[in-house]
C-alpha cells in the first residue's frame, strides 16, 4: 500500500498500479484511500469531436496499456434538428423533429509510454442517421497526433487533428485543429487545464464560413476526498473569423456542473453553459448587430451493466438561443439512450 502511494507521488502510475491493486485485494478496508490515488493517475481527458462531448473515462486497468479505445451507439429524439449541425446562425421557419441514431468512436495508441513521455496516434469517428430527416445525416472522421510530457505538478499536452465531414454523404468541410494545453494537478483531487484551440475550416460549399477561430479555456475540476462527487466549472473565450463580416463574432462562455456517484453503481453529471455571442458587423438581412444569449442544461445517468468495460446512459438536454433579432431565436430539446463501451 505504501509503496503504491509513494509511487503515485512520483507519477509512477503505471508502478502505483501494480502495488495498489494488490494492496486493495489483501485489504479492502483501504479501498475508499486507494481509489483517491488511483483517480489521481488517471491522465485521460474527455475526447471530443465538435458535436459530440464523450466522457472517456476508461478505467485504469485499460489505462496502463498502450491501446485505449471508448465507443458509444445511441439512439434518441430531437425536437428541432439543425439546418447546419456545426454553425448555429442558420435560420428556420418551423422546426423539424426526427428520431436519429448516432455512433460515436474514440481510440489511441501509444507509440511512446512512459510515465514523464507519451505521445502516438488517433483516431475519431462520428455518424449520426436521422429516420425521416436523412439529408441531415452527417459523418465525421478525424485522425490525430499527440504528445504528452508529465513533470511533478504539471502536464503539457498538445494534438493535432486534421478533420472531414460530409453531410448526406456529400462533401461539407475540411477542418484542421491545434490544441496546446498546460494542465496543473494542484492537489490530488484539484485540477486546473488552460487550454488553446485554433481550428481553420475550407467548408465545400457555406463558402461564406470559411476561415478559422481563436478558443482559450480555463477550467478546473475538485474531486471530493470520498471519491463520491466531483465539481467543475470553467470559462471560455471565443474569436471567429471567416470571410463574410457580418459572420464575424466573439463569445464568452462560463459553465459549471457537478458530479456524483450514486448507489448501484449509477453516475449522475448536471452540466449547466451560458453563451454569450456578439457579431462584429450589422445582420445582412436585417441590418442590425446580432446579440445572443445561448443557455444549456444538460443532464446524464449512467449505470455500470456488471462489467468495467460496458455502461448505460441516458442524456437529456435542453438549449435556448435569445437573440435580440427575433429570426434567430430558437429552443431545443435532445433525449437519448446510449451503450458505452470503453
Amino acid at each position: 500500500y505504501y509503496g503504491g502511494i509513494s509511487q503515485a507521488r512520483l507519477n509512477q502510475c503505471e508502478k502505483a498500479l501494480i502495488h495498489l491493486k494488490r494492496a486493495a485485494k489483501l485489504s479492502p478496508n483501504l479501498a475508499p484511500r486507494i481509489n483517491q490515488f488511483l483517480a489521481y493517475c488517471d491522465k485521460l481527458d474527455a475526447v471530443d469531436m465538435d458535436m459530440e462531448i464523450a466522457g472517456a473515462q476508461t478505467s485504469t486497468r485499460k489505462k496502463a496499456r498502450r491501446w485505449q479505445f471508448f465507443a458509444r451507439i445511441s439512439a434518441g429524439y430531437d425536437d428541432n434538428v439543425p439546418l447546419n449541425p456545426l454553425e448555429t446562425d442558420t435560420i428556420r421557419e418551423e422546426a423539424q423533429d426526427d428520431s436519429v441514431g448516432e455512433g460515436f468512436f474514440w481510440s489511441r495508441f501509444h507509440l511512446v509510454n512512459t510515465p514523464g513521455v507519451k505521445a502516438g496516434l488517433g483516431a475519431i469517428a462520428y455518424q449520426s442517421v436521422y429516420r425521416e430527416l436523412e439529408e441531415f445525416n452527417l459523418t465525421g472522421l478525424s485522425p490525430e497526433v499527440f504528445s504528452h510530457f508529465r513533470g511533478d505538478a504539471f502536464e503539457f499536452r498538445v494534438s493535432y487533428k486534421p478533420a472531414w465531414y460530409w453531410f448526406d454523404e456529400e462533401d461539407y468541410l475540411p477542418r484542421h485543429t491545434i490544441t496546446p494545453a498546460l494542465v496543473w494537478d494542484a492537489t490530488h483531487h484539484l485540477r486546473t487545464r488552460l487550454v488553446y484551440t485554433y481550428q481553420d475550416n475550407d467548408y465545400e460549399e457555406l463558402n461564406d464560413y470559411d476561415g478559422d477561430s481563436h478558443n482559450v479555456e480555463l477550467d478546473t475540476r475538485y474531486s471530493l476526498p470520498s471519491g463520491r462527487a466531483s465539481l467543475f466549472g470553467g470559462l471560455g473565450y471565443t474569436l471567429v473569423s471567416t470571410t463574410k463580416e457580418d459572420l464575424n463574432y466573439s463569445e464568452g462562455d462560463v459553465w459549471i456542473g457537478f458530479e456524483f456517484k450514486m448507489p448501484w453503481k449509477v453516475v449522475v453529471r448536471l452540466e449547466g453553459r451560458f453563451e454569450r455571442r456578439e457579431y462584429d458587423e450589422p445582420n445582412t438581412h436585417f441590418s442590425d448587430i446580432r446579440e445572443d444569449d445561448d443557455y444549456t442544461v444538460n443532464l446524464k445517468i449512467t449505470r455500470s451493466l456488471g462489467r468495467e468495460w460496458l455502461d448505460l446512459q441516458a442524456e437529456g438536454e435542453y438549449r435556448r438561443n435569445d437573440s435580440n433579432i427575433d429570426e434567430y431565436d430558437f429552443e431545443r430539446g435532445v433525449g437519448k439512450l446510449a451503450l458505452i463501451f470503453r
